[in-house]
């Protein structure tokens, strides 16, 4: 129906990360609009899938795939400036389909979407600051200590952007001042 795969990224089980569908594709799921009931129309969109069945498992059984797929979806936030708020699920977008509905991405993984913004943007801030030598942990997607006294000294250092906090301002000013 679609001739390749719908998601530009899928995510395995064990955290693989494999490319899909060409960026210069609009994601196609074949979902329909919830206003009309047409196609939905993706351009614009940047699609990534956990391949699991999140009705079903539970998510802190599969860590490593969220941690995988996060940091997919934060290279995605940072090359297209996607803001956090924006970073939203497929059930967010569109009606459920079929005869038996869809919750794609899963009630397990849904209710943690607010959950995979933070950390999304705490992996993004945690690159920005890596890149530039400040930050040493690990990109874990968690923005504590470690990676506020990686802000607060890049910030003391660079007086000139202004006040830094854990935003997605503050995303902005670190891809803006790429030096």
């Amino acid at each position: 129906r679609y001739g390749m795969i719908a998601y530009h990224y899928a995510v395995s089980p064990s955290g693989e990360i494999v490319k899909g569908r060409p960026l210069k594709y609009a994601p196609a799921t074949g979902s329909t609009d919830p206003k009309t009931g047409e196609i939905a129309n993706f351009d614009g969109h940047f699609a990534v899938v956990a391949m699991a069945d999140f009705d079903f498992e539970m998510v802190s059984d599969r860590e490593k795939q969220i941690l995988s797929m996060i940091t997919v979806i934060s290279a995605a936030q940072r090359s297209f400036r996607v803001p956090s708020e924006d970073i939203r699920p497929h059930k967010d977008h569109v009606a459920f389909q079929g005869e038996f509905g869809s919750s794609c991405p899963g009630k397990n993984l849904y209710a943690i979407r607010g959950k995979v913004r933070k950390m999304t943007l705490a992996i993004s801030l945690q690159s920005e600051l890596s890149n530039r030598g400040y930050y040493k942990g690990s990109l874990d997607g968690v923005f504590g200590p470690v990676s506020e006294k990686a802000l607060a000294t890049f910030s003391a250092a660079n007086k000139d952007i202004g006040p830094l906090s854990f935003s997605d301002a503050t995303l902005w000013s670190l891809l803006d001042n790429p030096n």
